[in-house]
């Protein structure tokens, strides 16, 4: 051995356990763990220690390595400096151990990976746990379902073959997850590790404590060394706070094995549940690999707007083997797409869970929609209104702010086109209410049928166009006029007269005839002698004003009948609206006074159509009409 160091003969022992391991490819060496020193008849003596014997030409030269079990007093170790509390820990001491050597390369001296074992039942230490296996004493023994490994790559060829060792090996215990998934306690398990570094237990003996029985295993239980480790895997990206629906959003998973490297390979399961996802409440999006080892992206799009919360597992078999990931990642890092991850024994146990709010996306005219009874329908000079809401592709609210307009055009349904085609439009208030609704007012004083228009940021929104027919208002007699065959007509002839009804704006009266076939309107036709009386109070409503009114007159009265004999206007293709045709067969000759009555009001406008060009008469005087 090397000035100022010794090497250790592990001695006699049984129930420890060896396996060949290459250091740093140089030297072909046998690695011993554990076992029991002393015999079976004398107070037990359960070690944890680790020995490393080199072959030479002509020797073998074993080495007690200097670990993290209780090894302090080896040249590297710092006696003023305070460790962490987890740095000594190491596996307790035990025999009948499995172990096997993983990643022991030309290159690399790897990892001593130590499984199961057993010792004394505790307050029994009187003779060798295995004599009480042997026995069967029913106070048992204490068998162990831990896994450990022991870091060896601070292990040297002088060490192992001189025992000039300058560095300490760090024994680290692998935190399993999961309860009932774990292999019972056990000792004298086999186990083996696949090229993929899959460690696998293989039945081993066991005693139970409730039945105090002894007994074997045939079961088999799989270790994903390189998987990641859910303590060693962390979340971090934009899409873990907020999303914009329909726009693909994502973040990035780090993940690293139980040893802090980067795994080989890894099953995730990605859960973003919400109440507003269709079909059951939940997506589940595939991450997939970035390129970098250990570093994964995860991409969905969420379609309504509200709060989701995104859980991630890791591992493989089924979801009751998966682990939700537990990483640290800081917050001043967590929403962004940087990594300051770091793989530490200080990582929490409570797994990730992130609230992503989704607020809602563009504005899509095709979707907003409208409504409202003001929408298809209102009255000449009432203030009429209706709704807007603007959504997205996906039916969300959109929080306002949109520039919406809403344009109306008096329309000519016969020709397809606006009446005045070089007018401006009619435009309505919009008053946005910040909460993706927007209400539209509007008042138009000229009744019959609009083309209404709705815009949002300038394209054509909320299936529109909308075709709206403004109504007339109330009927004012004031407004009522009379044209026809005032001046001259015909003993025994019919000849027609019209009064056209309108409201206080000019519009006519709008009626629809199919419901109403008489009109609504009380207007009556007398042809009067003169001269004309002088009371035309419409309270006392007298034939004539008080005058007297000539009964040899046959008189009928139609509603919508027009000039033309039809009740469609030829010019408009429209309803005559609010038109009274009177036709009246004089049976005398003479002069009389042709007198319309609105609602008992006499009608005081009066046009003599039968005359054209410079002997038309217009008149809102008494009309005398001569009958010859």
């Amino acid at each position: 051995c090397g000035a100022g160091y010794s090497c250790s003969h592990p001695g006699t022992r049984h129930g420890h356990n060896s396996i060949r391991v290459s250091v740093q490819g140089q030297a072909e060496c046998l690695l011993v763990f554990g076992g029991e020193v002393n015999d079976f008849h004398s107070a037990p003596l359960v070690t944890n220690e680790a020995h490393i014997g080199c072959f030479s030409a002509t020797a073998l030269t074993f080495t007690r390595l200097p670990t993290t079990a209780g090894n302090r007093n080896v040249p590297n170790v710092d006696s003023s400096r305070t460790y962490p509390s987890n740095y000594w820990a190491s596996p307790a001491p035990r025999r009948d151990a499995s172990v096997a050597i993983m990643g022991n390369t030309g290159s690399e001296n790897g990892r001593l990976l130590v499984f199961g074992g057993f010792t004394n039942t505790v307050g029994q230490t009187a003779r060798s746990p295995v004599k009480d296996y042997l026995e069967q004493a029913d106070y048992g023994v204490n068998a162990f379902n831990d896994l450990w490994y022991l870091d060896l790559s601070l292990l040297t060829v002088e060490c192992a073959r001189t025992a000039m060792c300058t560095s300490l090996l760090t024994w680290h215990q692998v935190d399993v997850p999961g309860g009932s998934s774990r292999p019972l306690e056990r000792w004298g398990a086999g186990i083996v590790l696949d090229p993929q570094d899959n460690l696998y237990v293989m039945g081993g003996a066991r005693y139970d404590s409730a039945t105090k029985t002894y007994g074997q295993l045939d079961d088999t239980y799989l270790y994903q060394m390189r998987d990641p480790f859910y303590k060693f895997c962390a979340a971090t990206g934009s899409g873990l706070r907020s999303a914009k629906a329909g726009v693909p959003a994502h973040f990035y998973i780090k993940c690293h094995d139980i040893f802090g490297l980067d795994p080989t390979t890894a099953k995730f399961q990605v859960d973003i549940e919400g109440d507003v996802i269709a079909g059951g409440g939940r997506i589940n999006p595939t991450p997939f690999s970035m390129g970098s080892p250990g570093l994964y992206k995860v991409e969905f799009r969420l379609l309504k707007v509200g709060t989701y919360t995104i859980t991630v597992k890791v591992g493989r078999g089924g979801d009751e083997f998966m682990e939700g990931i537990a990483g640290i990642e800081p917050q001043t890092t967590r929403y962004n797409d940087v990594f300051e991850f770091t793989v530490s024994a200080t990582n929490p146990t409570e797994s990730m869970s992130e609230d992503v709010t989704v607020t809602p996306g563009d504005t899509d005219p095709r979707v907003s929609g409208a409504n409202g009874d003001f929408l298809t329908a209102s009255s000449a000079g009432v203030v009429g209104s209706f709704s807007v809401t603007a959504r997205d592709s996906f039916e969300n609210k959109r929080p306002g702010g949109d520039t919406v307009n809403a344009l109306m055009n008096l329309w000519d349904v016969a020709k397809g086109r606006a009446v005045d085609e070089s007018a401006d439009p009619q435009t309505g208030t919009v008053d946005d209410n910040r909460d993706g609704q927007f209400t539209v007012s509007y008042r138009l004083t000229r009744a019959g049928i609009y083309k209404l228009d709705l815009q949002i940021a300038n394209s054509l929104a909320a299936q529109a166009p909308y075709m709206v027919t403004v109504h007339s208002d109330v009927a004012v007699p004031e407004k009522t006029f009379v044209f026809g065959s005032l001046l001259y007509v015909k003993q025994g002839d019919a000849s027609n007269i019209f009064a056209q009804t309108r409201d206080r704006y000019g519009n006519y009266i709008r009626v629809d005839p199919v419901v109403y076939p008489e009109g609504i309107e009380n207007v009556v036709f007398e042809l009067c002698k003169e001269p004309l009386g002088n009371n035309t109070d419409p309270v006392a409503n007298l034939a004539c004003a008080g005058g007297e009114e000539e009964q040899g007159v046959g008189q009928s009265r139609e509603y919508a009948v027009g000039p033309a004999g039809t009740t469609i206007n030829p010019d408009t293709l429209e309803t005559y609206w609010g038109i009274y045709k009177f036709t009246f067969n004089p049976l005398v000759q003479g002069s009389f006074i042709p007198q319309v009555k609105h609602n008992g009001t006499y009608v005081s406008c009066y046009f003599d159509t039968d005359l054209v060009g410079e002997d038309a008469t217009t008149t809102t005087t008494t009309t005398t009409t001569t009958t010859t």
